[in-house]
């Protein structure tokens, strides 16, 4: 079963690398020439938090990289990105009386589509951004444990945020910030109390700070 979990991870991880590619070559008509293609990358602070009174919500820095893609369409600017993502989150609590801080991270893909507008003037400009992120957990083929035998944490195989935020364009260089809001659970943990399991859902709230250079 975990091989068959690994292959289908693998295959899904090559179908998201090659819609990026797919998107990175499709014809914009006129404006063509005013596509940009570039490399983003960034950190981020995800806070997380949970349902029930098991764990108190904490945060950790973690980071993601990838190729951008931006272009005009129908009197608006859209960027598109396929991220190699790694979210971490530390959460204090105690489970059947160990009290400690406990560490949750997650490996994805994460697909941001973004509508953009803004200003612009010589060499550079300044602009909002708002649309829709999609992630793609790749390292949850098994739960992981945050304490032996007694509980863990098990990613989604995939989820949906949305980001708002701005930046600032100078020259071939963008500077971002944004706050990515969940619209679902990120995963769950799995405390064993006695003969019964409860069950803690997960949310990640998460600042991002990124550059992005186009060539």
């Amino acid at each position: 079963m975990k091989g068959k979990r690994v292959a289908f991870h693998s295959r899904r991880y090559l179908m998201v690398v090659a819609l990026a590619v797919v998107l990175c070559h499709l014809p914009f008509s006129n404006a063509s020439a005013q596509v940009k293609l570039g490399v983003k990358a960034g950190i981020d602070a995800s806070e997380m938090s949970f349902s029930g009174d098991v764990f108190k919500k904490s945060n950790r820095m973690g980071y993601f990289i990838g190729p951008v893609l931006k272009f005009p369409l129908l009197g608006l600017g859209f960027d598109i990105s396929a991220l190699y993502s790694k979210r971490n989150a530390e959460v204090n609590g105690t489970i059947n009386g160990q009290e400690g801080k406990y560490k949750v991270s997650d490996k994805q893909i994460v697909i941001p589509v973004h509508v953009r507008y803004g200003l612009t003037f010589n060499g550079g400009g300044i602009f909002a951004f708002a649309g829709p992120q999609f992630g793609f957990t790749l390292d949850n083929d098994e739960d992981k444990d945050l304490i032996d035998n007694v509980a863990s944490w098990r990613s989604r195989d995939s989820d949906l945020s949305v980001d708002i935020g701005g930046g600032v364009t100078i020259g071939k260089v963008e500077v971002t910030i944004n706050y990515n809001v969940p619209l679902g659970k990120a995963g769950e943990v799995r405390v064993k109390d006695a003969a019964d399991e409860v069950f803690s859902k997960g949310t990640y709230k998460t600042w991002k700070i990124s550059a992005a250079y186009f060539f």
